[in-house]
């Protein structure tokens, strides 16, 4: 069959929050590139919450930071940052509304000194008792990744996140930010059901994705995308192929082409087998 690039997602695509990436997945991945098609990360974390994560799976390159940017080997080729004075004024007014958030760049993510010191315990009070150590010890590496912001970090800002808690429902948070950054619903349940992100307006995994196939003179049509949450959802609708997985959220349903297992079932190797990757 005529080769294939397929953009795939991590979390809740992948592999289940902060768990790993099942020896199914990893060996579909790894064939599908042995027989001539490429392999994409995409995903909303930056380079050092990919550092271990991506270890050990067999891909081509990274669209990173929800189309923040688009690294190649080890080099970053392509990045869309904040303008350090938007960053400053929105982390200004985030504060101001009690809205505990950071700043995601290449690495480290940055946040005030009380945010920092109360991670322990907003993350770790809700785990369950049986959580798995594997896990544990991913969410410790997760804090300390934090940092305080100097003002040489504020030039490298692809996004926010904010915590839950806040106290604001979507819509006012949209009419709050929305002049400014495009508003995702929680991405990272462990933070908060009304967590989320803060995006620039118009940048999406689809941004960078389109960028890439330019670059490597592929057309859209030639391309499989598969992921599971709202930050998808363009990734979904430009590919050739939009998968959802089983678990995924409701708007990326209604977008999808056609729908595979969830994560727990080895959704993305049963995705490969059935287009003829694998």
């Amino acid at each position: 069959m005529e080769n294939k690039i397929v953009f795939v997602d991590f979390d809740g695509t992948l592999a289940p929050e902060w768990g790993s990436v099942s020896a199914v997945v990893r060996q579909a991945l790894a064939q599908a590139r042995r027989n001539g098609h490429a392999v994409y990360l995409s995903t909303g974390r930056t380079a050092i919450e990919l550092s271990e994560l991506a270890s050990g799976i067999e891909h081509d390159g990274v669209v990173g930071a929800g189309g923040g940017f688009v690294r190649l080997g080890s080099e970053i080729v392509w990045r869309r940052c904040f303008d350090p004075a938007r960053v400053v004024e929105i982390s200004r007014r985030l504060t101001a509304d009690g809205i505990d958030h950071y700043l995601q760049t290449d690495h480290a993510l940055l946040a005030s000194a009380e945010v920092i010191a109360n991670l322990p315990r907003r993350i770790f009070s809700r785990l369950p008792p049986d959580v798995p150590e594997d896990v544990r010890q991913q969410l410790e590496r997760f804090i300390g990744w934090f940092h305080q912001p100097g003002a040489d970090r504020l030039d490298q800002v692809y996004k926010f996140g904010f915590f839950g808690g806040h106290g604001l429902s979507r819509a006012e948070l949209v009419a709050r930010y929305g002049q400014w950054v495009d508003v995702l619903d929680a991405i990272i349940p462990l933070l908060g059901s009304d967590s989320g992100e803060l995006l620039q307006p118009g940048v999406s995994k689809a941004t960078a994705m389109s960028w890439l196939l330019d670059r490597l003179g592929v057309d859209p049509g030639d391309t499989i995308a598969i992921g599971d949450s709202g930050n998808d959802v363009e990734m979904l609708q430009l590919a050739g192929v939009g998968i959802a997985m089983g678990n995924a959220t409701a708007n990326l349903l209604a977008v999808a082409d056609e729908v595979t297992g969830s994560v727990a079932e080895d959704g993305v190797a049963q995705a490969l087998l059935r287009h003829g990757l694998v």
